[in-house]
């Protein structure tokens, strides 16, 4: 997708929302520390007070734009969340998400640790990553360069 202004908005603004709600989820979580917080029998899952919290959570998020949840990759809890980029004129184009790490849960669903919030960069700003992506595909042309003048050696 074209680099445009909306895009970088919706990237500051979708990383300073993962960043509230992270710090949201965490004290919605942390009574569960050393407590069982996901269900390991039948689908898995929350715990069902916990499950009720997190609904309610994600519901009022929607309401104002981002989607949020919570997924759990063996004992990693991530927290995903995304919003949809729109045009100067509205139209949805693209979603953006950011993920973060939220914390660790046992084989048993036992929550064992919740982890401290992982700065994003909320103040990117176009002129930036058009010189860095300029920059980039100029350090590539020079490697392609370098491997083609050793060619002769890497058979």
């Amino acid at each position: 997708m074209q680099l445009t202004p909306q895009l970088v908005d919706t990237r500051n603004a979708v990383n300073a929302r993962a960043m509230v709600i992270h710090c949201d989820l965490a004290q919605l979580l942390a009574p569960y520390l050393g407590r069982k917080a996901r269900k390991v029998s039948g689908y898995g899952g929350w715990v069902s007070a916990l499950a009720k919290e997190l609904e309610q959570y994600q519901s009022e998020q929607q309401a104002e734009g981002f989607r949020c949840w919570l997924r759990v990759d063996h004992s990693w809890i991530t927290l995903e969340v995304d919003t949809t980029c729109r045009t100067a004129d509205g139209q949805a184009v693209q979603y953006v998400k950011a993920n973060l790490s939220v914390g660790k849960v046992d084989e048993s669903g036992v929550l064992l640790e919740l982890f401290d919030l992982q700065q994003l960069r909320t103040d990117y700003s176009q002129a930036e990553i058009e010189a860095k992506r300029a920059n980039a595909y100029e350090l590539e042309r020079q490697a392609r360069e370098l491997r083609r003048e050793l060619r002769d050696f890497e058979r």
